[in-house]
């Protein structure tokens, strides 16, 4: 997979991390932008996976995740303010662009994502 277009996207690695719920997540991604924009994540599978799991949460506000696979919404998620990260499963196979994205409300922070992972 590859990232292919971006905005508001920070990657944690390394000794960097992501804190959610209390917990910390050394590989993890971060959507975070400037009140009343949008901050997405697309990335190309190329059409090899079967299914993507992540932990996701909002680190302050409500949030609502739209999640689109080639160019079609496939869930929308929300999440609220101050609960605990929860784990998504949603089902890519075949799928060739997958974009995350949600919009900033004026009095909200950004969303998390941990512990990501790829099936075949």
């Amino acid at each position: 997979y590859s990232v292919y277009s971006k905005w508001a996207y920070v990657e944690y690695t390394g000794a960097n991390r992501l804190e959610m719920g209390g917990n910390k997540y050394f590989h993890a991604i971060e959507l975070t932008t400037n009140y009343g924009d949008e901050s997405w994540a697309t990335y190309n599978l190329n059409g090899k996976y079967s299914k993507i799991e992540f932990v996701a949460g909002s680190l302050g506000g409500d949030k609502e995740l739209i999640i689109s696979c080639d160019d079609e919404i496939k869930n929308v998620i929300e999440i609220k303010d101050k609960s605990i990260p929860k784990k998504y499963s949603i089902d890519i196979k075949g799928v060739y662009k997958f974009e995350m994205r949600y919009v900033r409300e004026w009095w909200t922070g950004s969303m998390g994502f941990g512990d990501v992972k790829l099936y075949y």
